[in-house]
């Protein structure tokens, strides 16, 4: 048979029992919240690479059609040179 004391201490390991669930609870939903928010911010993230790629590949595109240009202008300057060097100008 149980005395006072034992019987006190019992009850106080039931409620730290109590407490401590509640805790592992608490950390339970925190954690899911806090995957919620990272998933969430992944997503953002993923969205923000894929518009950064699609800019960058413009960029680049357009780029080299650039480039391609001033190519075929100074060809075209280096031609007109020649014709006017040939001309005796």
């Amino acid at each position: 048979m149980l005395d006072y004391h034992h019987y006190l201490e019992v009850e106080d390991l039931c409620l730290r029992i109590r407490d401590l669930e509640a805790k592992v609870e608490n950390l339970r939903l925190s954690r899911r919240v806090l995957m919620n928010i990272l998933e969430v911010s992944e997503r953002g993230k993923r969205r923000e690479t894929e518009n950064l790629e699609r800019i960058n590949d413009r960029l680049r595109r357009e780029n080299r059609r650039y480039a391609q240009r001033l190519m075929e202008q100074n060809r075209r300057i280096l031609d007109l040179q020649e014709q006017i060097r040939q001309l005796g100008g």
